[in-house]
């Protein structure tokens, strides 16, 4: 299991990536004056999945975003659960930012929204969620309440 140092190093890089992101946007948007095709050029930079597209993905810095919010979550995923993929931590650090199923379907261009809810089922198969019990967006959304209300009592612990 990632250390608190672990955890506090790669949420470092990711608060660093957006910082970037978000200055290179910025700059963009002021250098562009008429011609929005240029920042929409650089939004979708930062939009795309394959680090091989772009290597400055912000997209790809999610599980470390939702791990860093979220009491160490997607470390907690991992740890217990080690038959996930990294794509299914990834879809469920998206759901955990609450990203709208929409924005999930684009991301990972499904063009049939069957697909999108295919994949959350098989993710809910891997976490041996019952089917009639939880959504996955339930699971995930109570998991946070426990790991914020571990965190917490670690704190006090400590005080």
């Amino acid at each position: 299991m990632a250390t608190a140092r672990d955890l506090f190093k790669h949420s470092l890089h990711a608060v660093e990536t957006v910082i970037d992101m978000m200055r290179d946007l910025m700059d963009t948007a002021a250098i562009c004056g008429d011609n929005p095709h240029l920042l929409l050029r650089k939004i979708r930079m930062y939009l795309f999945i394959d680090p091989r597209e772009s290597p400055k993905s912000i997209i790809r810095q999610m599980p470390e975003i939702a791990d860093f919010t979220h009491n160490g979550i997607i470390t907690f995923l991992r740890a217990e659960n080690p038959h996930l993929r990294d794509e299914d931590l990834f879809i469920c650090s998206l759901l955990i930012l609450r990203f709208p199923a929409h924005t999930v379907q684009m991301l990972f261009n499904y063009s049939n929204p069957g697909s999108y809810y295919n994949t959350k089922s098989r993710i809910r198969q891997k976490l041996r969620l019952a089917k009639d019990k939880h959504s996955l967006e339930d699971y995930l959304e109570a998991l946070c309440e426990k790991m914020e209300r571990r965190s917490y009592a670690e704190r006090r612990k400590y005080h």
